[in-house]
């Protein structure tokens, strides 16, 4: 098999593994951004929390921020992922671009 149709089947193999599930990324910057992890509020379990309403309420709403958090940064790992994915395409398509033409491709 030659060099061409190996990187093509490497393409393909990249898509698959990668193929983001939401929509994809207009951003035309290929740098990838770092999407923070979110941290699970300390009150969920404990044992404090549950000895006064006001603990409990004040708990449901950093709760609530963490629900919000966990959502932006699933649609960030999205977001990151096409990204990824279309760098990873341009680069195919240049080094493809230099074989064929025994010369590295603008």
């Amino acid at each position: 098999m030659d060099a061409a149709k190996i990187l093509g089947c490497l393409a393909l193999i990249a898509l698959a593994n990668l193929a983001p599930v939401g929509g994809a990324a207009q951003d035309s910057d290929l740098g990838l951004h770092y999407c923070a992890p979110p941290i699970i509020p300390k009150c969920a379990d404990a044992a404090d929390t549950f000895r006064s309403a006001s603990h409990v309420a004040s708990c449901r709403q950093e709760i609530t921020r963490y629900v919000k958090f966990v959502l932006s940064y699933r649609d960030c790992l999205i977001r990151e992922s096409d990204r990824a994915v279309l760098q990873a395409n341009v680069i195919l398509d240049h080094f493809k671009c230099s074989i064929e033409a025994d010369r590295n491709c603008p």
